[in-house]
């Protein structure tokens, strides 16, 4: 609970001043309607009751009667809890305004829709009767540095899942690179085989005609069934040697096809017929010589085809053992940049505080940050989405009430939207911006109170302080009242 008067002269009575804070309960039980209600239910009813009545004081020896005003503020489920909303998650999901689901995809329609006029138990998503009743939907204050620090957080989470998408593209491409490898290191190897074995054929068949001119005897049609290559390299597997004899004089010699290795003689053989070798006018020192040069052929495609697999092989190699940027090396990596930043682990609570969105939104935090984007139009405009909120939170440090700072934070609303939706388009629109701009309209109605984040730093720094010693070591009561007193006392804690 907050102060009531605000004196100008006097620090300790400002408006917002961290040491006037006044703490009037403290739970560590289920955050629900129920069990809030059984735990601080006479505490609101006490704070309900209050509302429109009316004090006394003098002021300058004259009575001046003052009006109490009541103002309720707290995150989301907070207010919702204490106005008996449904929640979030309902067709009219907004605790202060009439907006519904359909509305809130559009910028342009949900910010224009009205106050909530009453808080009738049964209507409008008001699931159960208000803890504070005496409030009106203009009596809500939206803790601005909780919606910033939120908004801090799902940029952080963004970020995240920029880095992790654009790692998995990574990692897709490497994979699509590999297996780019993986099939030309077959291929280059598969071909060398074959080059091989074909090459070792036709030496073969070579030496045998070499022998053949030493001593010149027909070859029997068994011994070219065993060393003929015209059948495996035309594919054609109806063929039968025994019955094909020469078209021109009938004899089965198939010496001739063992050399017809190019497909336009193959052609000329499947039109025409087989010729044997007496037929055709070659002599066998013509065929040793073909056999030769085709051996020539072989070894250079040979060499060819080994120096093709040595580099498939050794790429295959360097992008099989490349390190992932999806490992736990890129989760590290940006644990350590929030921890440069100044964002650590706490005792009590394991999510952003406001210092810790304030630290990250800080242009060079911000750029080393979205700097680990590869994508440069994301990445500029997540710097630019970061350095809206920074200046957001500087806007906030003023006491905020001349018209060209509530113009600026207009303008400034309108562009952390716009940036938004252009880095997270499918996203609906953030109910953080929502309440964003109800803050908007309340400031430009009653002005801001000012120096919100060093109270809430303050109340976060106290807490970090107290709760590890005394949550598990005192009885309640007696915490409640160690922390009460010193929580009200400047110095008992070296702030």
């Amino acid at each position: 609970m907050g102060p009531i008067l605000d004196n100008e002269q006097n620090e300790e009575l400002k408006v917002g001043s961290p040491t006037n804070f006044i703490l009037l309960g403290l739970s560590s039980l289920s955050e629900s309607y129920e069990t809030v209600k059984e735990a601080f239910g006479a505490v609101f009813q006490q704070v309900n009751d209050l509302y429109g009545t009316s004090i006394t004081v003098k002021v300058q020896s004259v009575e001046v009667i003052l009006t109490i005003r009541i103002k309720c503020g707290g995150d989301l489920k907070a207010v919702c809890m204490m106005m008996g909303h449904a929640g979030a998650s309902s067709k009219m999901m907004c605790p202060i305004c009439e907006t519904t689901k359909p509305l809130m995809k559009s910028w342009d329609t949900w910010k224009q829709t009205p106050y909530r006029s009453d808080y009738v138990t049964g209507e409008k998503n008001i699931s159960r009767p208000p803890l504070m009743p005496n409030l009106k939907s203009t009596d809500i204050c939206v803790p601005i540095v909780h919606v910033l620090t939120g908004l801090t957080k799902k940029g952080m989470i963004v970020l995240e899942k920029k880095l992790m998408g654009e790692a998995l593209d990574w990692d897709d491409e490497k994979e699509e690179e590999l297996r780019e490898a993986s099939r030309l290191l077959k291929y280059s190897t598969d071909g060398l085989k074959s080059i091989r074995d074909f090459k070792s054929k036709v030496i073969e068949v070579s030496n045998l005609l070499i022998n053949q001119s030493k001593n010149p005897k027909v070859l029997s049609n068994q011994a070219c069934s065993k060393y003929c290559l015209y059948d495996e390299l035309s594919h054609d597997t109806t063929l039968d040697w025994d019955q094909s004899p020469c078209s021109y004089c009938s004899k089965a010699n198939h010496v001739l096809c063992t050399h017809n290795w190019d497909a336009e003689l193959l052609s000329t053989i499947n039109t025409d017929g087989f010729i044997c070798i007496d037929c055709s006018g070659t002599t066998i020192d013509d065929l040793i010589g073909k056999d030769r040069q085709c051996i020539e052929n072989l070894e250079e495609q040979e060499n060819e085809f080994m120096e093709l697999a040595m580099h498939y092989d050794g790429e295959w190699k360097l992008l099989s053992t490349h390190e992932s940027r999806t490992t736990s090396r890129l989760v590290e990596e940006l644990k350590q940049m929030r921890i440069a930043s100044g964002v650590y682990p706490r005792y009590y609570y394991d999510d952003l505080v406001g210092a810790d969105a304030r630290r990250l939104t800080m242009p060079e935090n911000a750029a080393r940050l979205w700097g680990l984007v590869e994508d440069e139009q994301v990445r500029n405009f997540g710097i630019s989405l970061f350095g809206t909120l920074y200046e957001l939170f500087n806007l906030l440090t003023t006491e905020f009430q001349s018209a060209e700072q509530k113009v600026q934070f207009g303008y400034l609303v309108e562009r952390m939207q716009q940036l938004w939706a252009t880095i997270n388009p499918t996203e609906t629109v953030p109910l953080k911006m929502h309440a964003l701009t109800h803050l908007r309209e309340m400031m430009s109605r009653e002005g801001h109170a000012g120096r919100e984040i060093e109270t809430i730093e303050h109340v976060h720094r106290c807490l970090n302080i107290l709760w590890p010693k005394y949550a598990s070591v005192t009885p309640l009561s007696h915490r409640l009242f160690i922390i009460v007193s010193r929580f009200n006392s400047r110095n008992s804690l070296s702030l």
